[in-house]
């Protein structure tokens, strides 16, 4: 991978090669799929840029939004669009302890808890939505898997489908 550094985010590009100057020797080169990088691990301090690839999910994101949309909305002040982005990442990601906003299952009558993070995908604002379930392994997706929501079909508004490369930019 090659790492540069731009407005004090570290971005990651899986490359073959990569110009002698522009990377240190501890890293790796990858071909296969994105990567996410911590930028503390590297000595730098900012937001974490995690590269995915879109894939298709499940299709019942947009059942759930209906239970969540008012509390969403109250707790964020966004009103989403009712279905969500999926990036396959090439490593897990846990959300992180500060900034995320949780909606309790009893506050919105649904199965699980939820935790947003606000983000940025491809520069689009959105919000990571994950379940406690599948954050703690027992649901139906990896923590490989990270699901986007926003005002926006973000499919259409980045004009991106399946196996098309997005970034998503989240706190540190």
């Amino acid at each position: 991978n090659c790492a540069h550094l731009v407005d004090d985010v570290q971005y990651v590009y899986p490359l073959v090669n990569c110009p002698p100057d522009a990377c240190s020797m501890k890293q790796t080169h990858f071909t296969n799929k994105p990567t996410a990088l911590d930028t503390k691990d590297s000595g730098n301090f900012g937001p974490m840029i995690l590269t995915g690839t879109v894939r298709s999910g499940k299709g019942n994101f947009s059942y759930c939004m209906g239970k969540l949309q008012t509390l969403c909305t109250a707790r964020t002040g966004v009103a989403l669009y009712p279905g969500s982005l999926d990036s396959d990442l090439a490593v897990s990601y846990e959300l992180p302890v500060k900034g995320v906003i949780r909606l309790e299952k009893e506050a919105y009558g649904g199965r699980a808890p939820v935790s947003l993070l606000p983000c940025a995908v491809s520069g689009t604002p959105g919000l990571i939505m994950r379940p406690d379930p599948n954050a703690d392994g027992t649901g139906d997706y990896p923590k490989t898997i990270v699901e986007v929501a926003a005002q926006v079909r973000l499919q259409d508004a980045l004009n991106v489908s399946d196996v098309d490369f997005v970034t998503i930019k989240v706190p540190d």
